[in-house]
């Protein structure tokens, strides 16, 4: 039996959570289990209970600016994890501080189904 590799989903964008959940299902069903949190403080609550393969927390969501804001709030639950923070204007400044915060990747959020279909999650 194989385990389930849970991914958290960070986005204020309810409709967001369901892309990712039918593109995880649709390229490798049965693989991952995906929690999604609207906000930093449901965020913080899985992070405390549940270890991650990989967290995706989008750049920009109310009240927060940017990443720069969110990541350190969430830091010290992170451990292991592959953390990628999408955006759909990934030529935003602020990514040139990516690699400060430790964030894995940067994805557009156009490009995150295709890079689900090619195992993002795998590697």
């Amino acid at each position: 039996m194989t385990t389930l590799q849970r991914v958290l989903l960070i986005d204020d964008d309810e409709m967001e959570f369901k892309l990712v959940e039918t593109h995880l299902n649709f390229s490798e069903p049965g693989r991952y289990e995906l929690d999604y949190a609207d906000n930093i403080d449901a965020a913080i609550a899985f992070l405390e209970k549940s270890e991650y393969r990989a967290i995706i927390l989008d750049n920009r969501f109310h009240p927060y600016s940017n990443f720069t804001e969110t990541i350190p709030l969430i830091s010290k639950f992170v451990g292991d994890s592959k953390l990628y923070v999408i955006s759909s204007t990934s030529d935003d400044p602020c990514f040139s501080r990516a690699s400060e915060f430790q964030v894995d990747e940067v994805i557009d959020k156009f490009d995150l189904p295709g890079r689900i279909k090619g195992g993002l999650f795998s590697n």
